[in-house]
């Protein structure tokens, strides 16, 4: 009971931490903030349109579904196969925490060398490893290395996969997709303890660290073809939008609001312009667009696409939003068009 007194007792020092702690500030905010539950549905709509996120949390639930095999079977393991103690499981867990100091340690060395993809690549074959071991020493000092090898491999492969959330998302939705990737881990932890306990109870301590070894193993080459995302990709904003025609702050919540912009394609360039515009569609959805249609001119060399937000506002903070990345798909359209031309149509009451 005294460890879990003085654990909570800890935590009083992070509430007057958070309590004193009055945020940061961006200078270039201008607008309200969101209303919680339709940021959490724009936020939602982000992630299921970002390939990047959607494959950091493919790979965070395959890896932690398996690896929380080793914090599940790890008190069975030394009570009926290392027939230790308390003290012994207090060591054990002390070594993980060590191996994670000595990995975060290592760990700016390996990135300079390795990219995040192969780094959770041999978190995971380490992990393995680690089950392997416990499924079949009885040995407690070589269970003590495994536990060295369990945090290193641990503490690489969870921060190359925050790493990797974070890269795929820009500043105005960051913390609601890490609360994503987070119920992801939490959720994966938690069904898998579930679901190896029971294992155990049918196959023994050894043959879920087996069957969770070898998941690991035979999942490697199907989650290998998801890459993380290198964090490369220029998401700052780029505000190149030029601002739109002043509204009356009491129509700013009225909606909706349809954008319309014409284009006229140079002739042989429409199907590049379409696979571009189509993929600029996605980054409309991912910005805060409810609807986005491409529909052509049948009696000219014109296109038109449609887009549709909630109200003005959601606009305004549509040309927040916009990145280095998506101005660099906007300027490779605009090279294949005669003219581009944007208008704004605001609803009539």
């Amino acid at each position: 009971a005294i460890p879990f007194l003085l654990n909570g007792i800890s935590f009083l020092a992070i509430l007057a931490a958070l309590w004193w702690w009055r945020g940061e500030t961006d200078a270039h905010q201008r607008l309200p903030a969101e209303r919680v539950l339709p940021a959490m549905v724009t936020g939602l709509r982000y992630a299921r349109r970002s390939p990047a996120l959607i494959g950091v949390l493919l790979r965070s639930a395959a890896f932690f579904l398996f690896a929380s095999a080793y914090w599940a079977m790890l008190p069975l393991v030394v009570r009926l196969q290392l027939k230790g103690d308390a003290t012994l499981y207090g060591t054990l867990t002390a070594c993980v925490g060590i191996g994670a100091v000595l990995g975060a340690l290592l760990l700016p060395r390996l990135r300079r060398r390795l990219s995040g993809h192969h780094i959770v690549m041999l978190g995971s074959v380490g992990t393995a490893l680690v089950l392997l071991v416990l499924a079949t020493s009885r040995s407690a000092s070589l269970a003590l290395l495994a536990g060295l090898l369990a945090g290193a491999s641990w503490i690489a492969t969870l921060s190359s996969l925050v790493i990797a959330a974070q890269g795929a998302l820009p500043d105005w939705v960051r913390a609601r997709g890490l609360s994503l990737y987070l119920t992801v881990f939490s959720g994966a932890m938690a069904l898998g303890s579930i679901s190896w306990g029971l294992v155990a109870s049918h196959v023994g301590v050894t043959g879920t660290l087996l069957t969770a070894a070898s998941g690991i193993l035979l999942l490697l080459p199907f989650t290998t073809r998801v890459r993380l995302d290198g964090g490369d990709r220029s998401l700052t904003p780029s505000r190149h939008w030029p601002e739109p025609d002043p509204v009356d702050p009491a129509q700013q919540q009225t909606g909706p609001v349809m954008i319309h912009v014409r284009y006229r394609v140079m002739s042989g360039q429409e199907a590049p312009f379409k696979v571009l515009l189509r993929q600029l569609g996605e980054t409309r959805h991912r910005d805060g667009g409810l609807e986005w249609h491409l529909f052509r001119d049948q009696e000219g060399d014109g296109f038109i696409e449609t887009f549709v937000l909630p109200t003005w506002l959601d606009h305004l903070r549509q040309h927040e939003r916009v990145t280095d990345e998506e101005q660099q798909l906007q300027a490779q359209i605009r090279a294949l068009c005669h003219e581009v031309r944007v208008e704004h149509y605001h609803a009539a009451g």
